[in-house]
Order: structure tokens, then C-alpha cells, then sequence
């Protein structure tokens, strides 16, 4: 039989270990969001001034992460859903979402790190 004060501990440090991933979690910046918002929201303004589009569908997950990075700010950035706009995506020849382009030229598909899209784009984040 376990002891009052082991299963004390046992009962502790699933939830201490939560905590301290939850936590780093949020401090390392892997939260996907900067922790500055008036930087995203200048990010995403020169992402517009960049032209820089984002094709996605709101039914995909992986555009939905993509979508949760920019937050408030989504709405700085040029979104085209495509089954609102089809003409649009098929001229573009999206056949995977999410995909990015910058001044017409493909950037590839797959979710991007806010770093990555500011290294492609050039802008500060």
C-alpha cells in the first residue's frame, strides 16, 4: 500500500509538470504569437504593403493554425478563402492550402512560423 505522503507526491507532479510546460510553453515563444502586439499588428500591415497572400480554407486545420498566429490582426493580412473564391485560387493554381505568395511568386504550402513569413516577406516582426 502507498504511503499518505507518497501518494501525495504522486498525485503533485502530473500537475507541477503542466504547469512548468505550460509555462515555458508561453515563454519560449512557441506559442506561435509574438508577445509584443503592436509588433504583429506593424507585421502584418507591411505583410499587406509587401503583398504578401495567404490561400486557405476555413475548413482546413492547418490554415485555422495558421489563421490563430495573427490573432486580432488577421485582417491586415490579404486572406482568400477559396471556396468563396474559387476564380481566384484555381487561377492562382492553389491545389494544397495553406499557401503563401509575395508579389505573385509561389512561397510553398504548410503552416509558417511568424519568423519564417517575416524572413520571406522581409519584414520586421
Amino acid at each position: 500500500m502507498v504511503d499518505k505522503k507518497t501518494r501525495k507526491l504522486l498525485i503533485a507532479l502530473p500537475i507541477v509538470l503542466l504547469i512548468v510546460v505550460g509555462l515555458s510553453y508561453t515563454v519560449d515563444g512557441n506559442g506561435d504569437e509574438p508577445s509584443n502586439e503592436g509588433d504583429l499588428g506593424s507585421f502584418t500591415e507591411c505583410l499587406n504593403e509587401e503583398n504578401v497572400v495567404f490561400y486557405g480554407l476555413d475548413s482546413c486545420p492547418a490554415c485555422i493554425t495558421q489563421k490563430n498566429m495573427f490573432g486580432d490582426y488577421l485582417d491586415n493580412v490579404e486572406y482568400i478563402e477559396c471556396t468563396e473564391q474559387p476564380e481566384e485560387c484555381e487561377e492562382a493554381g492553389i491545389s494544397y492550402v495553406p499557401e503563401w505568395f509575395i508579389d505573385g511568386e509561389r512561397q510553398g504550402t504548410g503552416v509558417r512560423s511568424l519568423e519564417e513569413l517575416s524572413e520571406m516577406s522581409g519584414c520586421e516582426l
